[in-house]
């Protein structure tokens, strides 16, 4: 089956720079020596709504982080007190 050729994406693009921007620049700053790689691939397409998914996925050869660093940096912000007083 051949797909569509998508030519226009919409969405945040304000959003989607700064979270890229964001990764980058962490993925830089704790690589003193190797590379670091961004890679965009399209996911699915949804024909009938004209529509694609795409996935960004940034690489680094890093410090890189232990497992339960990585499953707290995706953790909603709850801050504890409401006043610094």
């Amino acid at each position: 089956m051949d797909l569509p050729t998508i030519r226009n994406v919409v969405g945040d693009q304000h959003r989607l720079v700064q979270l890229l921007s964001n990764f980058l620049s962490n993925a830089a700053k704790f690589t003193k020596i190797g590379s670091v790689e961004l890679k965009v691939e399209e996911k699915e397409v949804f024909k009938q709504r004209n529509e694609v998914e795409l996935q960004f996925t940034v690489t680094d050869t890093g410090i890189g982080m232990n497992e339960h660093t990585q499953s707290e940096i995706f953790k909603p912000f709850v801050q504890v007190r409401r006043s610094i007083d």
